[in-house]
Parts: structure tokens; sequence; C-alpha cells
């Protein structure tokens, strides 16, 4: 009879094992799904900020460009002023470059960095143009590299949020494909 009882017990301690092991992978397989999730969630918020801080660099500049090009036909007291808004949009576009610096792979941040220089550069020409007594512009400032920055940083953002759409899982979980999504026109390559 000792065999029997023996039996009894390993089933006991079988059926226990079973019992807490059981118990035991469902939280963990619970904390793995939660730490994919958050990894995801971050992912995500550092692409959203990529591209909010890429809109808001871009923004600047455009405003920049704005204001220099109304500030070549006005004429009057508040030119003070008006520069001040060119240097305040000029000190916008570097805090933005930094940011995308900061953030983005480095081509996207050699890029931001050279067109938020571009807009000193114009901010500068712009108040040595103005004549502040006269309250008005000498000459017009020229914006051909400001231009010519502002596209080339546009085009390695697009590229790289296409980069960072294909690179994103689709809604049923899986890995996105090469053909979902459009590639670049031609000459132009993805960065990632």
């Amino acid at each position: 009879m000792p065999l029997m009882a023996d039996v009894s017990i390993y089933v006991a301690v079988i059926s226990a094992s079973a019992a807490i092991l059981g118990a035991a992978v469902s939280p963990l397989s619970t904390a793995f799904q939660n730490v994919r999730l958050a990894e995801r969630d971050r992912r995500e918020q550092s692409r959203t900020e990529l591209r909010q801080a890429c809109s808001d660099l871009l923004a600047a500049v455009i405003d920049l460009r704005t204001q220099v090009v109304n500030d070549e036909d006005y004429h009057g007291p508040e030119m003070v002023f008006r520069l001040a808004r060119v240097r305040e949009l000029a000190g916008q576009a570097r805090a933005h470059a930094f940011a995308i610096a900061l953030m983005a792979p480095r081509p996207l941040g050699v890029t931001a960095q050279t067109l938020s220089t571009a807009a000193a550069d114009v901010a500068k020409e712009a108040a040595a143009n103005t004549n502040l007594e006269q309250g008005s512009c000498l000459q017009a400032t020229d914006c051909t590299e400001l231009d010519r920055c502002a596209d080339a940083f546009r085009d390695k953002a697009v590229e790289l949020a296409i980069g960072l759409q294909a690179d994103e899982p689709s809604r049923d979980g899986t890995a996105a494909t090469e053909d979902r999504w459009h590639p670049p026109p031609a000459g132009r390559t993805r960065v990632r």
C-alpha cells in the first residue's frame, strides 16, 4: 500500500504545480502585453512630437518669410515691432530645429539646423536692409537660400514620414509591407 500513497502524493503535487503555473502564466502574459503596448505608445508619441516639430519649424519659416516680404512694402512707425517679429520667428525656427535635431535621424536634424541658420541669416539681412528712422526697407531681402533650405527640409521630413508609416504595424497587428505605402517620387530615397 505504500506505493499507492506515493502516487496520490505525486498526483497532488503535480496538480498543485499545474494550478500554480497556470495562475502565474496569465499575469506574466498580461505584463508582457502591457510592456509591448507601452513601447508602441512611446514610439507613436515620439513620432507625433517629431511631426509636430517639423510642422512648427516650417510654419515659423513660412511666417518669417511672409513677414519679411510684407515689411518690404510697409512704410511707417511700427517698423521696429515688425523687425522684432522677424527676429522672434527666427528664434522660433532655431528652437524647433534644435528639437528636431534631438528627436530625428541625422539627415533630418542637420537639414533642420541648416534651415534655421538660413532663417537667422534672412532676419539679419532684413534688419540690415531697414532704415528705422524712415520706417521702411531700403532694399528687398534675398530669400533664395531660405527657400532652398525650406524645400530640402520639407523633402527630408516627408521622406522620414513615409518611412515611419511603412514601419508602423497595420490594424490587424501584422508588420506593414512595402506594398502598403506609396514610394517617394523617383530620385528620392526613404530615410529610416
